[in-house]
């Protein structure tokens, strides 16, 4: 099984934990920090032994993995790594919110995942998984797979979503999942997915989805735009 380290700053944990999910869905293991490292854990060893295990080091890029100190040491190790084995190959992920000039020119040599636009998540990280475990892509018998929206994944892309750094992303995701899936099942989670994250503002984004829901033409779809306008309202009379 291929395995890939996660290199990223503490204020990307919202994103680097849903990249994780959907990668181990897929058959991939991954090193994520706080899973891995125990009470007690001397930090820069077992970082070091973690990379030289890995045959990726994906590198979440954003503002603030810029300015990391860890994140700078992992990539040095993962250059150790690359010299002596050839093992550790950088994977940088570009995350929203980065602009090109702000790119580092080491990143600039290797391909990688450009995630910044929302709509382009799904077919970015099936790039990967189809280098990394192209096993795990869906079958044309049979289209469900590790990253189909089901309860499972609805909940890791809620979790992302929570906290204000990726809420827009995570529902600019979710729509462009409404725009292109012909799939009720994934619409019904999506819908689900809006009304756990609306905010309690009539304009939203996430209400404006939800309403046009309740015109979707297939009635398990339908529900679920149903369901997340219920979850909205019981958030709403919570607050009061």
């Amino acid at each position: 099984m291929v395995r890939t380290f996660l290199s990223h700053s503490s204020l990307d944990k919202d994103l680097a934990r849903l990249v994780a999910d959907d990668l181990a869905a897929c058959g991939v293991e991954t090193w994520l920090d706080e899973i891995e490292l125990l009470v007690g854990d001397q930090l820069s060893q077992r970082i070091r032994e973690a990379i030289s295990a890995s045959e990726y080091l994906a590198v979440f890029v954003s503002h603030d993995s810029l300015g990391s100190r860890w994140v700078a040491v992992e990539i040095a190790y993962a250059k150790e790594v690359m010299e002596s084995t050839g093992c550790a190959r950088l994977l940088p992920i570009l995350t929203p919110g980065l602009k090109n000039e702000e790119i580092p020119e080491v990143m600039r040599d290797y391909l990688g995942m450009d995630i910044r636009e929302a709509g382009k998540y799904g077919s970015q990280i099936e790039t990967l998984i189809r280098q990394l475990n192209p096993s795990a892509l869906p079958k044309s018998s049979y289209g469900y797979w590790g990253l189909s929206l089901d309860a499972r994944r609805k909940k890791c892309l809620v979790d992302a979503g929570k906290g204000a750094r990726f809420h827009s992303w995570v529902v600019d995701h979710l729509k462009a999942i409404l725009q292109a899936n012909r799939d009720p099942s994934q619409r019904y989670w999506a819908y689900v997915a809006l009304g756990e994250l609306a905010p309690s503002k009539n304009d939203s984004e996430e209400l404006r989805l939800l309403k046009a829901g309740m015109e979707d033409r297939d009635p398990f779809a339908r529900a679920g735009a149903i369901e997340g306008t219920k979850i909205v309202e019981q958030i709403i009379r919570r607050r009061q």
